[in-house]
């Protein structure tokens, strides 16, 4: 199937035409998965944005605690990626933190990293978005994705704050199809 992608992109001069041939949807929900949650904490390095290696256990604990854990899927027209992403977040009074925001090297730089953080950032369009970030020796693709992105400002060595009132054409246009059913606001 990547294959297929990859010949598929040979046809287009630009991005946002080829991933609008791919006919992306991506959905979103709670965590429903802890084994796969579990599984890819512990496989995923590129794009990681903290490095901890969460458990089912972990995972149960911090949703007792009230934070929100986002499971996310991305099917194409040449077949379904299954969940390739999870993302979890702190949601306070006045602000939400993402403290950990992971994501399978299978969908890189098709804009799913960027509707991910559309999407959050469109749930709790009232408050102020950070993520969280610390440096391991493999994250080097997610700090360069922080760093770039026209969505997050630097606040510290630790964080990027997300900007208040971005818009992104990919999803506004329909590009990329999103779905909620995670019911997370």
């Amino acid at each position: 199937l990547e294959r297929k992608r990859n010949d598929a992109k040979e046809k287009f001069k630009d991005k946002d035409n080829w991933i609008k041939s791919l006919k992306i949807t991506t959905t979103f929900r709670s965590i429903k998965n802890f084994q796969r949650a579990e599984e890819l904490f512990s496989r995923t390095n590129q794009f990681n944005t903290n490095g901890i290696r969460y458990t089912v256990n972990d995972l149960k604990k911090l949703l007792k605690m009230n934070y929100k854990i986002l499971e996310i899927s991305v099917i194409d027209k040449f077949g379904d990626y299954g969940i390739i992403s999870y993302v979890i977040i702190k949601v306070e009074r006045d602000k939400f933190i993402v403290t950990d925001f992971i994501l399978s090297c299978r969908v890189f730089k098709r804009f799913v990293e960027e509707t991910i953080l559309y999407f959050i950032k469109k749930q709790f369009a009232k408050k102020t978005g950070y993520i969280n970030f610390k440096t391991t020796k493999k994250n080097k693709y997610s700090k360069k994705f922080l760093e770039n992105s026209k969505f997050l400002k630097k606040s510290s060595n630790k964080s990027f704050k997300i900007l208040e009132n971005f818009n992104f054409k990919i999803v506004d246009k329909k590009i990329i199809k999103v779905k909620d059913l995670s019911n997370i606001k």
